[in-house]
């Protein structure tokens, strides 16, 4: 699954690099940037499951569910879905208090380009925050075996690599998992809301789903404030 991850990342960059959705604008400095916080992620990701694994190895504490002892597709799907609930509320809660979005998610709304490599560009809080969430649902609240839990790493991962594609896609496909246009959406300048989970289930039933055939609509912060890249890291409200 972690190497179909990666194979889904490649396809993801070739094909909105053969057939985009829409013009990305120019961005100066974009491309050495959203590089260094993809590496910066591979480490903070790495960094916080040794910080969790450890605790949890020398702390003693067992799991409240043994789901380890279910299929291997059972597994994965009940963590999936879990995961998407409560993934929901984390994020919609991160828009919605003042100092969260200032503390780990504004830096990543921040980009007025919307592509693959987006999905990577987060303040290193949100992504240790978000790690060590995944890993308490995971082992500490479902007690999932280490396969299931990489395997349903790797879906989550796909799905983040996916809503951020620069590609156009159909209509009912945001029935069953949210799609670019739809994230777009939730990236749009000004707005910042609306479609909040990888699986749509969440929105609809919680009121926040938008699902149009096409959008065009610029996303991201101004030129200025997407910049300023040192005040979103210490948590600055470059709104003001």
């Amino acid at each position: 699954m972690i190497t179909a991850s990666w194979l889904v990342l490649a396809a993801s960059v070739v094909a909105e690099r053969v057939k985009p959705a829409t013009t990305l604008p120019h961005v100066k400095g974009w491309a050495w940037r959203s590089r260094f916080f993809v590496a910066l992620e591979f480490v903070a990701v790495v960094f916080a499951l040794l910080l969790c694994a450890a605790i949890h190895y020398w702390s003693g504490i067992g799991s409240l569910f043994e789901l380890r002892d279910a299929s291997f597709t059972t597994q994965v799907g009940v963590n999936f879905l879990l995961s998407t609930c409560v993934f929901y509320w984390w994020h919609r809660v991160r828009h919605n208090n003042d100092f969260l979005w200032r503390a780990t998610h504004q830096f990543h709304h921040s980009p007025r380009r919307i592509e693959t490599i987006t999905a990577f560009y987060k303040h290193p809080t949100e992504v240790l925050l978000d790690t060590c969430l995944n890993f308490a649902l995971s082992f500490l609240l479902l007690g999932v075996s280490v396969e299931a839990f990489l395997a349903h790493t790797a879906c989550i991962a796909c799905s983040q690599f996916f809503v951020h594609m620069n590609v156009a896609t159909p209509r009912w496909v945001g029935y069953i998992i949210q799609r670019p246009e739809m994230h777009r959406i939730h990236h749009e300048s000004g707005v910042h809301q609306n479609n909040y989970a990888d699986l749509p289930l969440w929105d609809i039933l919680f009121g926040t789903f938008r699902n149009p055939a096409r959008v065009k609509l610029d996303c991201g912060f101004t030129s200025d404030q997407e910049a300023r890249v040192l005040d979103m890291l210490t948590c600055k409200d470059i709104h003001k």
